[in-house]
Formats: structure tokens, sequence, C-alpha cells
């Protein structure tokens, strides 16, 4: 996972440090690639964080006898479900 960050700061810095005249297409095209690359394992990184975060909540709730089975639960309808509980 801490790949992809130090490629794009040594594209970054290769980049910088490459004349123009030399061509730095394809150090752009690469730290383009690797940018997108990041973004997308950040986005998945979250993506992960949330539905742990989201089974913590519903684990929480289990017993208020109103959540709806695994494969049809969304977070939206949890407020709706448990009015009246306390956060504790």
């Amino acid at each position: 996972m801490q790949r992809i960050p130090r490629y794009r700061l040594l594209l970054q810095e290769l980049y910088g440090c490459t004349p123009i005249q030399h061509g730095r297409a394809s150090i752009q095209a690469a730290l383009d690639k690797v940018t997108v690359s990041a973004d997308h394992v950040n986005a998945m990184l979250r993506r992960v964080q949330d539905s742990i975060e989201s089974a913590k909540v519903f684990e929480r709730f289990k017993h208020c006898g109103a959540l709806p089975p695994n494969s049809q639960r969304k977070l939206v309808g949890l407020s709706r479900c448990c009015r009246g509980f306390s956060n504790h």
C-alpha cells in the first residue's frame, strides 16, 4: 500500500529533474497512471473502512428486533428502526 505513494513522489521528482528537451511525456504518463491507481486504492480503503463502521453499527443494534436480513441492510434505514435508543 505504501509503494504507490512512493512511486508518485519518485515520478514527480524525476519529472521535475528531467530537462524539457529530453521529453517528459512518458514520465507524465506514468505519473498519471500512478495517480489514478493511488486514487482507486484510497477509494477502496474508504469503502472497506465504511463497511467496517457499518458492521459495528449493525452489531450494536442487532437486538433491536427491527433490523432487516443481512442482504437487505442499508445504513439509511437504521435510524428509522431504532428510534429512541440512546447512544451508549
